[in-house]
C-alpha cells in the first residue's frame, strides 16, 4: 500500500513539473533452484541481502519494495532524462551481481529487470507496473542478467505468450503431444542399439510443431515437467513394446531428454521410479541425456542429482558435447555413461581439419573415462566413414534413419538390423 501511494504521489509530481519517473521491475533469476537445493533458509538470507544492495543502490528520494516471492519493484523519482533509468538499473546489477556469502555458501545471482516510464509508457501505476512486468520478461527470454525498456509490440507478444500457455495446457489435456523416434545404431554390430525420443506438437490449427516453438513458454509457464513426464512414460511404454518384439537377445535403448527444470524437479528420481514400474521397461535400457550447457551451470547439483538417477540403474548420457565450457575435471566426477557428439561437429568431419580434430579428441576422452561415444547428426555416407575411423561407438542422423512415429520407426529398425553395413 506505501509503495502503490508513493508511487501515484510520484506520478502526480512528476505530471506538475514535467519530469519522468520510472519503474524497475526486478526479479532474480532461478531463485526456486537456490530455495530448492539449499533451503528455504538461505533463500531468505538471500532476499534480505538483495533487499539491502537494492536500497544502497537508490538515492534517497527514490522508493525499493518487495511484491512478492523473488519480485522487487524500484521507484525512481524526479529523473531528468530517460538514460537516467538505464543508468539506476545498470548500477543495480552492478551491485547485485557481486558474490553473496550465507552461512558458509557463495552464492552468484542475476537479474532480469523490465523498466517502464511515466508519461511516455502510461499515465497510471497500475498501466506502468503492468509494462514494466512485461518488459521484464522479454529480458529473461533474451537470455537474463539484463534489463529492457518496454515497447508497444511487447504486450502483443505477452498476449500472444498467453494465449500459447492456454493452448499448451489444452494440448496436455487432449493428448496432443507426438513422439518421434530416431534409431542410434552401433557402429560395431550394425544393429540398432537404440532410440531417442523427440516430443513434437501437434496442433490442430498450425499443423506439426517442433520444440522450438513451444518449449520456452512450457518451461515458463510450469508445464513443462508433465509434458517431459508424459514423454518419458510413453517413450518407456514404448520400448517395452518393441523390446518384446524384438526378443531378449537384442535389447533395445530409449533415450529421454532432460530439461535444466527437469532435472531440478525435487520429485524426478521418484517419477522415474514409478514410470519404471508402471511400464515394466528395464532400468538398464533407459538412457536420460542432459545437455552439457545444463550440467556446467551448478555442476556439483547437477552431479548429486544425476547419481540419484544413477542409483535408480538407469544410464546416463551427456548431450551437446563440445558446444559448452566442461572442465575435464568436472566431467569426471559426473555419472555419465555416454558422450554425445555436437552435430555441428559432425557436419566438419567432411573437409573441416579443427571439427574433425575436435571429434577425434571427444571420442578419445570418452574412451579414456570409459564412456561411450554417440555421434548426433550423420547426414552423409562419408561422415559415418569417418566417424568409423575415429572408433566412435554408435551415431544416429537422417542418413541412418530420421525420427519417426512409432509404426514406421518399428519398419526403420527392423530395416537397420537386418541390412546396414
Amino acid at each position: 500500500r506505501l509503495f502503490y501511494d508513493r508511487m501515484n504521489q510520484a506520478i502526480a509530481r512528476s505530471r506538475r513539473r514535467k519530469t519522468n519517473a520510472a519503474l524497475l521491475f526486478v526479479d532474480l533469476d532461478r531463485f526456486k533452484h537456490i530455495n530448492d537445493t539449499l533451503g528455504h533458509e538461505i533463500g531468505d538470507l538471500l532476499l534480505k541481502e538483495v533487499a539491502n544492495r537494492l536500497a544502497g543502490s537508490l538515492r534517497d528520494i527514490d522508493t525499493v519494495c518487495r511484491l512478492a516471492g523473488d519480485e522487487f519493484v524500484v521507484l525512481l523519482t524526479d529523473i531528468a532524462e530517460v538514460g537516467d533509468a538505464a543508468v539506476a538499473a545498470q548500477r543495480i546489477i552492478d551491485s547485485l551481481s557481486a558474490p553473496y556469502m550465507l552461512k558458509g555458501h557463495e552464492l552468484s545471482v542475476t537479474i532480469s529487470m523490465g523498466i517502464s516510464v511515466f508519461p511516455s509508457d502510461g499515465q497510471e501505476g497500475g498501466f506502468l507496473l503492468e509494462k514494466a512486468d512485461i518488459a521484464m520478461y522479454r529480458a529473461k527470454t533474451l537470455g537474463r542478467s539484463g534489463f529492457e525498456f518496454y515497447k508497444d509490440d511487447m504486450s502483443l507478444d505477452a498476449h500472444q505468450r498467453l494465449g500459447l500457455e492456454h493452448e499448451l495446457e489444452r494440448a496436455l489435456e487432449r493428448g496432443e503431444f507426438r513422439i518421434f523416434y530416431q534409431p542410434i545404431v552401433s557402429m560395431e554390430s550394425g544393429k540398432v542399439f537404440g532410440v531417442e525420443a523427440l516430443v513434437r506438437w501437434e496442433h490442430p490449427e498450425r499443423g506439426l510443431l517442433s520444440p522450438a516453438d513451444f518449449i520456452k513458454v512450457a518451461d515458463q509457464s510450469g508445464l513443462l515437467v508433465p509434458i517431459g513426464l508424459k514423454v518419458l512414460e510413453e517413450s518407456c511404454a514404448q520400448a517395452v513394446k518393441w523390446q518384446e518384439w524384438r526378443g531378449p537377445d537384442l535389447p533395445l535403448a530409449v533415450s529421454v531428454n532432460l530439461s535444466a527444470t527437469q532435472l531440478k524437479h525435487p520429485d524426478l528420481a521418484s517419477e522415474v521410479t514409478r514410470i519404471l514400474r508402471n511400464t515394466g521397461l528395464e532400468a538398464s535400457n533407459l538412457v536420460l541425456e542432459v545437455s552439457e550447457g545444463t550440467i556446467v551451470e551448478d555442476v556439483q547439483s547437477a552431479s548429486a542429482i544425476l547419481e540419484r538417477l544413477k542409483s535408480l540403474g538407469v544410464r546416463l548420457g551427456m548431450d551437446d558435447f563440445g558446444t559448452g565450457y566442461s572442465r575435464l575435471l568436472d566431467l569426471n566426477r559426473l555419472p555419465v555413461d555416454f558422450l554425445k557428439i555436437d552435430h555441428s561437429l559432425v557436419g566438419g568431419l567432411e573437409g573441416d581439419r579443427e571439427k574433425m580434430a575436435m571429434a577425434a579428441a571427444t571420442v578419445a576422452l570418452a574412451h579414456a573415462l570409459g564412456l561411450r561415444a554417440i555421434a548426433e547428426g550423420v547426414e552423409t555416407s562419408q561422415q559415418l566413414g569417418h566417424l568409423r575411423g575415429l572408433g566412435c561407438d554408435l551415431a544416429q542422423g537422417h542418413y541412418l534413419g530420421e525420427a519417426l512415429l512409432p509404426d514406421v520407426a518399428e519398419r526403420t529398425i527392423s530395416f537397420i538390423d537386418r541390412y546396414f553395413p
